[in-house]
């Protein structure tokens, strides 16, 4: 069915796949139990169009979703759409298409998931400096939509985990968005690359690689949590946990790929793989763990010891 992209123009595309991205949100409110799953894949016509058209076409498309966001659901579904899913999505486009002088795509998917979490942290941040420059109460205004969006006997039972919710509620809905648009592009991918419609191919046998300098920030971001025990700055602490788990991502990628090359050799790799990856989401403290194999990767090298190890040997 995508085959039949190549037989309309790609403008009159974009247009299509805007619409269809207000058309998406909108059924999505109508129907919850339905706008549980779709909202999950709003920006996959976007990517569709992006990936198989160019970036350009891509942000057409974008365009329209705004305007129509803007002209039917108001000023506030637009910018809640600005923020969510164009920001994240022109981000990650504009990463895996970007080409260099040769004509090669110059990003791997590791550098473009680097990237990507790297500029949502520099926006955050910047965001909570501004905020609080201009007398903006953070936690007050995080306090307030927590009691206006959770039920009152929750947040009257439990006043300690709505202080801690509050300092890390930006950044889990950061990486909530950068998980979406992942998926997202992924998605889009996929259906792409099958018809032959993709205008990149994806590698995804070489190694992932992140740089040092993830290390740097998830210690400066425990270096800030421990000052606010110091200094009780109501802005420093969701500054450091912000810093701190946002940083923790690439690591949790790279340990997860050491867990994967570790278990290669044995004989059900795909099940210990699956198992290590349910039971960190379950337990939770194993994705401390797989974040120090991540962490401690540029000093012993793990990954490229469990790649040697599992590559053939001739006898």
């Amino acid at each position: 069915m995508l085959e039949q992209l190549r037989n309309y123009s790609p403008t009159v595309l974009s247009l299509l796949a805007g619409v269809t991205v207000l058309a998406v949100s909108f059924l999505s409110g109508l129907i919850p139990i339905l706008g549980i799953f779709l909202n999950y894949f709003n920006a996959l016509p976007l990517f569709l169009i992006s990936f198989a058209f160019g970036l350009q076409f891509g942000i057409r498309a974008a365009t329209v979703a705004i305007f129509s966001f803007a002209l039917f659901g108001g000023a506030y579904h637009a910018i809640g759409f600005l923020m969510m899913t164009y920001v994240p999505f022109l981000l990650l486009s504009y990463f895996l298409l970007k080409e260099n002088a040769a004509g090669a795509f110059r990003y791997s998917l590791a550098d473009v998931f680097s990237k990507v979490n790297l500029c949502l942290l520099l926006t955050l941040i910047v965001l909570l400096l501004g905020l609080s420059f201009y007398g903006i109460d953070v936690r007050q205004s995080v306090e307030s939509f927590l009691e206006k969006a959770l039920p009152s006997n929750f947040t009257s039972v439990q006043p300690t985990a709505i202080a801690q919710l509050i300092d890390i509620f930006p950044s889990i809905l950061t990486i909530s968005w950068i998980s979406t648009s992942f998926i997202n592009a992924w998605t889009a991918y996929q259906l792409l690359v099958r018809q032959n419609l993709s205008r990149r191919v994806i590698d995804t046998s070489k190694d992932i690689h992140f740089h040092a300098y993830w290390d740097i920030i998830v210690t400066f971001g425990l270096m800030l949590i421990m000052g606010h025990h110091y200094w009780p700055l109501p802005l420093l602490s969701i500054l450091g946990k912000t810093i701190m788990l946002m940083g923790c991502l690439p690591l949790l990628a790279l340990g997860f790929r050491i867990c994967y090359l570790a278990v290669q050799k044995t004989d059900s790799k795909r099940f210990w793989f699956a198992t290590i990856m349910i039971m960190s989401f379950l337990l939770v403290w194993p994705l401390l763990i797989i974040v120090l194999l991540g962490f401690v990767e540029p000093w012993y090298g793990l990954a490229q010891r469990f790649a040697d190890k599992n590559l053939p040997h001739n006898g």
